[in-house]
């Protein structure tokens, strides 16, 4: 369905005044109402000629019968939207402070998995407090919905960067949202783009972003971007994964470098694999040709 243009606008109109706080907007919306219920009372001179206390010169009275009719719509149509817009004041307020406190607990918790105590709608504001607390503007776009689109625009100096988070946990980001955002960086001139996850992505959506200005962000590293500030990430770092399938001496699982072995048991005995370093934590394995065995 058609958004209707105009209560966009009036929409708009109300965000743009909740950035006052509450004692700016109070006295000018009591100031509003006083001022335009004066107008409307106003009377202009009687035929006549008799002055009531409230009449007005008579050269004064067209001005009067064009202003007295907004006077009357104004005088409950201004503090109304400026009601509202102290209403989403305190509904701001409140939500930051709710997120600021949601921030600390992830950053303090020891596992990725807090992410998925959240909804959606926290865990898009999440990504942004953790992109804002590495030196980006953060702009969040306001969706109706948990998926498709943008939900965050970066700013850094002159460089706009797109975000779209998919607060997925059973399922794995595919290849096509990956695709999405890449056509949406296109079309808007963006110079990066990221996808951030809950969870992981497939081999395809790792293998599309390759060599592109595309970062996946696995839930993984977004608890590490919380705690660290950074990405930076350990020679371990399990967050390689998503790489690890195009370099051939590294793990597909883990990232960690392999080992030649030879297979003791199963369909493959006697034959020669390369396999995890951090075997028996990780059982991550390739075989001769480079292709990934899982």
């Amino acid at each position: 369905m058609r958004r209707n243009p105009e209560a966009g606008q009036f929409e708009g109109l109300v965000k743009r005044l909740a950035n006052l706080p509450p004692f700016v907007t109070a006295p000018v919306a009591l100031a509003a109402y006083i001022m335009f219920n004066q107008i409307s009372r106003l009377q202009t001179a009687s035929p006549s000629g008799a002055h009531g206390p409230n009449d007005i010169p008579l050269h004064d009275a067209l001005f009067l019968t064009l202003l007295k009719p907004f006077a009357i719509v104004l005088q409950y149509l201004v503090p109304l939207v400026l009601a509202l817009s102290m209403v989403l004041w305190f509904i701001r307020h409140f939500q930051a402070r709710g997120d600021q406190h949601r921030f600390k607990q992830v950053a303090s918790s020891l596992l990725h998995s807090a992410l998925h105590a959240m909804t959606w709608q926290e865990f898009e504001r999440l990504v942004g407090r953790a992109f804002a607390s590495v030196g980006y503007s953060v702009t969040y776009t306001g969706r109706a919905g948990p998926d498709g689109g943008i939900d965050l625009v970066l700013t850094r100096g002159t460089e706009v960067s797109l975000v779209q988070c998919k607060h997925w946990r059973a399922q794995k980001v595919s290849v096509e949202k990956v695709r999405e955002l890449y056509g949406l960086m296109a079309e808007r001139g963006a110079a990066n783009g990221f996808v951030v996850s809950a969870g992981i992505y497939t081999k395809d959506a790792a293998q599309f972003a390759f060599g592109k200005n595309l970062t996946l962000v696995t839930g993984e590293q977004l608890h590490q971007l919380i705690r660290t500030g950074s990405f930076a990430e350990a020679p371990t770092d399990r967050r390689s994964r998503a790489f690890a399938s195009f370099d051939s001496s590294t793990c597909p699982d883990c990232g960690s470098p392999l080992t030649e072995r030879v297979a003791r048991r199963g369909r493959y005995i006697g034959q020669t694999f390369r396999g995890c370093t951090r075997y028996p934590e990780c059982n991550g394995i390739r075989n001769p040709d480079a292709t990934v065995e899982s």
